[in-house]
């Protein structure tokens, strides 16, 4: 050891590389006591056992990263405690966790090792994001468009928008056929989560309403985590279904999700084979009241051609009545 242990160096003091990141270590841990409060962006995540990934914070022009980290076993009790708030880590997601920095002696790596994560913080942060998003489509008119679309008499053509291949898209489907009415089903294939979804999303809704043989489009997606769900809150799908001059109908999720895309709608509906239904009673609907229509004019037909008949034998009574006296009083004479 070539240097004076001292709170003060010298310029000729000179470290062995082991004894640098062990008093850097000893320093750090000195000045951030048991651990430290920290938030920022998940990007480039790997789950491979031990979780890595990058904390990324964006001050305008400025960025700052760190490498964090989270072993195996912290992890699995810390994605117990996600999933209980709807949630899960993914690229892009928004953090505030606890844990340590730590100057790792094996590859010289500075990274942040995370013990704790605090899911209110990052559903305060979706929620304030999704608010932004409706303030906005409300100021650009876009909020309630959908729902003022005429919504066909019978939508018997549908555009379906899904994953094909999903459990969402083989529930619609079944459901259309078990209702034994002779829908024209197209269905667009797109992706329902990932980076990919909301352009992939946007397309679909975009190549979808220009068909001219289609009375309605239904967008689907079976249940997931909230950050699964989280490209339905985007401006830009929402903005694309608003934008539609098809009626869309939504379902989305499980019974508790309710997305921007839900909200701007012109139907919403808690789950992909919900959203069917509603469809298939739309058309029922109508052939129950064109049904009962026509009982109606049959009724009313059968009443009107008795009470023609009826007068018309009252009148041929009358008509032979009158023959019969005319017929006696010639006989008189």
């Amino acid at each position: 050891m070539l240097h004076e242990s001292s709170s003060v160096l010298s310029s000729d003091d000179t470290f062995s590389v082991s004894e640098f990141i062990k008093t850097v270590n000893q320093a750090v841990k000195k000045h951030f006591g048991q651990g430290v409060w920290l938030h920022g962006e998940i990007q480039e995540l790997k789950i491979p056992g031990h979780v890595y990934f990058t904390l990324v914070d964006n001050d305008g022009d400025k960025k700052a990263v760190l490498s964090a980290s989270i072993w195996q076993g912290v992890y699995s009790a810390m994605k117990s405690k996600l999933a209980e708030s709807g949630l899960q880590l993914a690229d892009g997601l928004k953090v505030r966790v606890f844990g340590e920095p730590d100057l790792y002696s094996g590859n010289g790596r500075f990274s942040f090792k995370v013990a704790k994560i605090d899911p209110r913080f990052t559903l305060g942060d979706l929620i304030a994001q999704r608010e932004a998003v409706v303030k906005q489509l409300k100021l650009k008119k876009l909020y309630d468009a959908n729902r003022a679309v005429e919504l066909a008499l019978v939508p018997m053509r549908v555009g379906i928008i899904t994953s094909v291949g999903s459990a969402a898209h083989a529930d619609v489907l079944k459901t259309f056929k078990d209702s034994n009415i002779g829908f024209t089903i197209l269905v667009h294939d797109a992706r329902m989560q990932g980076d990919d979804s909301v352009s992939s999303v946007v397309a679909a809704l975009q190549k979808m309403d220009t068909r001219n043989d289609l009375d309605l489009l239904m967008l689907v997606r079976g249940g997931g985590s909230k950050n699964d769900l989280i490209a339905f809150d985007s401006l830009e799908i929402a903005t694309a279904i608003a934008e539609c001059r098809l009626p869309v109908f939504t379902g989305i999720g499980h019974e508790i999700d309710v997305s921007v895309a839900d909200e701007v709608a012109h139907l919403s509906h808690k789950t992909p084979t919900a959203c069917a239904t509603a469809v298939i009673e739309l058309v029922r609907d109508f052939i129950e009241s064109t049904e009962q229509a026509w009982d109606g004019i049959a009724t009313f037909a059968l009443r009107e051609l008795e009470s023609a008949t009826s007068r018309l034998a009252d009148r041929a009574n009358r008509i032979s009545s009158k023959v019969l006296d005319a017929l006696a009083g010639a006989g008189k004479r």
